[in-house]
């Protein structure tokens, strides 16, 4: 659980729409208790302040190991803008995808991998904003949910949110439904297999459930997984066991189901291609990513983004009408694909 404190109403604003309020967090509105460090602790302090003296102030006195984030106005710099890791200075114009990457910088001890970018679902548009919330309201619970969308708009970012939330330490196992192939291999790759166990097992392999256990099992494009393997996936969701091919012995396993889709679900049932069991099962709640014609307004963000994140420090995108032309039908892939070409025809 993390603790932020908010000394104002003008960081009110930044916070709500900013993606660290879907980590498990406390939200904290009484500046008092700041400085009670022993009674509550504060993992981020947001200070919006105007002077240097008041910042000054205000700083000192608090511990120096708690984290700070103290907005300014734009080019009138309190301090230098990044004193130590403990304390960043922002303008108060800073995007709310840019103020959830600082944040996290603060709370995971200003060390922001690959994996933890790769977290952040960007965007500040009512669209974005409803998945964020749906997100971070079914994160902390072990129902299955289902995930729909067209091709690049995040379906496989939103499934890492939603186990990151959980709390979950291990990894989240992926499976890409179209590559476990049918039959005997799909059930191999799933329930693994003991060394005999048919002509080419030469050696014992564990399955994606024995790697699940305990943890988050992530099925892609769930619209090509075999109506057989769904029938028996449905049986192991339901009764939390499984057999290893060759081994009569069941063995448990508890894990979260998230599955995603490029066609909607209740499509597939009509088209032969989902049993109806198996859809109410893994469908206990859903989700639809937008296709980023409908929030075309994060485009700007996301642009930044991408370029923030991939080191594109010079000649940065600043006219945006082109990009508002477009369909963009491969949506945020297709969005980041033209950025980088952007910047690789510069170079």
């Amino acid at each position: 659980m993390h603790h932020i404190l908010i000394t104002d109403d003008g960081s009110m604003e930044r916070v709500l729409r900013s993606d660290i309020l879907f980590q498990p967090l406390t939200i904290l509105t009484d500046p008092k208790k700041a400085f009670d460090m022993n009674l509550y602790k504060t993992d981020v302090i947001y200070l919006d302040i105007k002077s240097k003296e008041r910042a000054q102030r205000f700083i000192s006195a608090f511990d120096k190991n708690i984290n700070l984030i103290v907005f300014q106005e734009k080019d009138k710099k309190l301090y230098p803008y990044k004193r130590d890791y403990r304390t960043i200075y922002l303008n108060r114009d800073i995007t709310p995808s840019e103020l959830s990457a600082y944040s996290m910088d603060l709370i995971m001890h200003d060390k922001r991998d690959e994996e933890d970018t790769s977290l952040m679902l960007v965007g500040s548009t009512d669209k974005i904003v409803d998945i964020k919330n749906k997100i971070a309201k079914f994160a902390t619970k072990e129902y299955p949910v289902h995930l729909s969308g067209s091709t690049g708009t995040g379906k496989t970012l939103a499934a890492h949110r939603l186990h990151h939330l959980s709390g979950k330490k291990s990894k989240m196992v992926y499976v890409n439904s179209g590559s476990i192939g049918e039959g005997a291999i799909a059930e191999s790759n799933l329930f693994g297999h003991k060394r005999g166990a048919y002509t080419d097992a030469r050696e014992t392999r564990e399955g994606y459930l024995k790697r699940a256990n305990g943890t988050t099992i992530f099925l892609d494009e769930i619209e090509n997984l075999s109506l057989h393997t769904q029938e028996i996936m449905l049986d192991t969701i339901e009764r939390g066991v499984y057999r290893t091919i060759g081994d009569d012995n069941e063995i448990k396993s508890s894990f979260r189901v998230i599955t995603a889709s490029n066609v909607p679900l209740d499509t597939l049932v009509r088209r032969g291609k989902l049993r109806k069991d198996f859809y109410y099962r893994i469908a206990e709640r859903e989700l639809t990513m937008p296709d980023l014609r409908e929030r075309m307004d994060d485009i700007p963000e996301l642009v930044s983004f991408f370029e923030r994140t991939h080191s594109m420090t010079k000649n940065k995108i600043t006219d945006f009408t082109p990009f508002f032309k477009r369909e963009w039908e491969g949506n945020i892939r297709e969005l980041f694909k033209e950025v980088r070409n952007y910047h690789e025809d510069l170079d």
